[in-house]
């Protein structure tokens, strides 16, 4: 018996030995017996000697036992499940060919629990049919991999329309993820495109990506830049006069009171630039202000047109006779002499037209040239008067005798009667003897003068 004992001691003794040399070309220190299966880190090597050998059995040397974790899953991953930030993981569960042995989960999560994103170790341990411990260990990884990519939702309107040449509103956006909630602050937002000065569409972008690295899909909005807004037109009223010529002119920027427009004015224009004769007085005008994106909208004012310019009085002067009655009447006509006015003449006037005896000989007239627009001039001319018709005159008795020379009575202008269109003077002109004695016969001469220096002789003998 004592032989026998002291053979095992040396069987044993080779054993450890030989399995030492191995354990240092294997590096038997969590050394996988099978690619899944891992010994603990306080091993005893004459235990692990015998999960190599299987027909050896400290307890029972002489039964043949095999000892072995007959399945252990290998690592593994796995996404997580949509809209959440972990993923319930399950496996085909580690196996031991123990009789009444059992695989106990020693580690926090297990099959059909949820784990959370990134590596989590699984550990079972392998436990004999009185649940004790054998040392054998079933341990892999499991990675959840957080694959969900971020959502980032619109604030605001798509499209979003803007005012031209206003200034542009950023709406901004939100980025939630599953796994790191609120990123909105981490949003990437390129609106660079976006020129208000200028009407058209464009395109802003938004790109968020999270700590894992998962591309939110870009969202995209719409920015249409229009110009609805008509400029504002502000017009002034103007007086303006009639040249020489009769005209006058003007341009829009007369008229313009500063019109203006956020984007710019591309044209301003009138309705009526020219004026002339016709014009003068009041005149409404329409101002067309047109900014450059084709909104247009109007304004009036009043034009004043004035007619500053005198006629051109010309005057003539004038030689009339007095008619029967002592009286002549000259007009205006005959005292013009081609007086004009570009817009035209309303009347001409005299300062006198109605002459008698006693405007015989030379009349200064004024002749007042008046033009349709109030406008006047005068001008001066020599009237000169005429009597040309001569006085007739009686004389009563035309013949008287008498007896002697010294009856002859004395000249006596009463004797004469006058008639003439103007007064008249009678004078006693002269006594001429025939020279005879008996009888002697004296002729005697009267004569009737007018205003206008015409006369006639009456004889009386």
């Amino acid at each position: 018996m004592k032989k026998k004992s002291t053979f095992y001691v040396l069987l044993i003794t080779l054993l450890i030995i030989s399995f030492n040399g191995l354990s240092k070309s294997i590096g038997i220190s969590n050394y996988a017996l099978d690619k899944n299966v891992y010994l603990s880190q306080n091993y005893n090597p004459l235990e692990d000697y015998v999960s190599l050998r299987p027909e050896y059995n400290l307890e029972k040397t002489n039964t043949t036992e095999f000892r072995n974790i007959t399945f252990c899953p290998t690592n593994f991953s796995q996404n997580v499940e949509t809209g959440t930030c972990g993923a319930v993981v399950t496996f085909t569960l580690p196996t031991t060919d123990i009789v009444g042995g059992s695989m106990v989960l020693t580690s926090a999560l297990g099959n059909g629990n949820t784990f959370p994103v990134g590596v989590t170790t699984v550990t079972y341990e392998e436990r004999d049919a009185g649940n004790v411990a054998t040392g054998l260990l079933c341990s892999f990884d499991v990675t959840v991999v957080d694959n969900e990519a971020p959502i980032i939702t619109l604030i605001g309107t798509n499209p979003q329309t803007i005012e031209a040449c206003g200034t542009y509103n950023e709406l901004g956006a939100t980025a939630n993820d599953p796994c790191f909630g609120d990123i909105s602050g981490s949003i990437l937002i390129d609106a660079s495109a976006v020129n208000t000065a200028v009407v058209g569409t464009y395109t802003v972008t938004y790109n968020v990506t999270d700590a894992d690295g998962n591309a939110a899909a870009q969202v995209t909005r719409t920015v249409d830049v229009v110009d609805t807004t008509v400029p504002t037109a502000s017009c002034q009223n103007v007086t303006i006069q009639l040249d020489a010529t009769g005209n006058a002119s003007i341009v829009a920027a007369d008229i313009d009171n500063g019109s203006s427009d956020a984007c710019g004015i591309a044209s301003i224009s009138l309705d009526q630039t020219a004026f002339n004769c016709s014009n003068v007085g009041n005149n409404t005008v329409t101002l067309t202000v047109v900014d450059i994106n084709g909104n247009s909208s109007l304004c009036t004012a009043t034009v004043t047109v004035e007619d500053n310019i005198a006629p051109n009085a010309i005057c003539q002067n004038q030689t009339i006779q007095l008619d029967a009655t002592g009286n002549v009447t000259l007009t205006a006509a005959q005292i013009d002499n081609g007086s004009s006015d570009i817009c035209g003449i309303a009347s001409m006037t005299l300062n006198q037209t109605d002459f008698t005896c006693a405007d015989i000989g030379s009349n200064n007239v004024t002749l007042t040239v008046t033009d349709v627009n109030g406008n006047s001039s005068t001008c001066s001319a020599t009237v000169i008067v005429e009597d040309n018709i001569a006085p007739t005159a009686t004389i009563n008795p035309a013949n008287l005798t008498v007896e002697c020379s010294s009856d002859v009575p004395a000249p006596n202008t009463n004797v004469v009667s006058a008639s003439d269109n103007c007064n008249t003077s009678i004078v006693h002109v002269s006594d001429v003897s025939d020279g005879n004695s008996n009888p002697e016969v004296i002729t005697r001469t009267y004569r009737v003068t007018d205003a206008g220096g015409n006369f006639i002789d009456v004889i009386q003998t």
